[in-house]
């Protein structure tokens, strides 16, 4: 959030505490990174709100700046990171993180799951290029029965 808020970084205590007093978002108790404060919205719909005010641009700068954050900060789902970082059309990592989610699915027979990060993450590949981390699940034979018994698309 504080890549976000640029010049208004310094102050960003002062503004969630004055959010969290008009509750709008809340202190979360549970801490997924050790040493940092964690909020979130009191409401799904204000945060949706919140959301779809932000021009196109924008979320995708914040989703990108996010991916970031998240992988400094050592978030352990690879799904969640590929997909701030496709939002974020930081295409080359989330590529590399759809493989990953591609390949944790995989260890755990989640075929169907393996298949649709696989084929996202071949996607955001950038143009002409495809990852070494890739060719894992496409070549693994898991994931070719996989494809044999699948629909032609896989929700993503």
């Amino acid at each position: 959030m504080l890549a976000l808020l640029g010049e208004e970084a310094a102050r960003s205590d002062e503004l969630l505490a004055d959010l969290a007093q008009r509750e709008i978002v809340a202190r979360r108790g549970e801490h997924r990174f050790a040493g940092e404060e964690e909020y979130a919205f009191q409401h799904a719909l204000v945060r949706q709100a919140a959301y779809a005010m932000l021009v196109d641009r924008d979320r995708q700068v914040g989703h990108g700046l996010a991916g970031a954050w998240l992988e400094r900060a050592g978030e352990p789902d690879p799904v969640v990171l590929a997909e701030h970082f496709e939002r974020g059309a930081v295409r080359g990592k989330a590529a590399l993180w759809h493989a990953r989610a591609a390949e944790r699915a995989l260890r755990s027979l989640n075929l169907a799951p393996a298949l649709s990060s696989a084929r996202r993450g071949l996607s955001m590949a950038p143009e002409g290029e495809l990852s070494p981390e890739l060719w894992v699940p496409r070549s693994s034979p898991e994931l070719s029965a996989a494809l044999a018994s699948c629909p032609p698309t896989v929700p993503a």
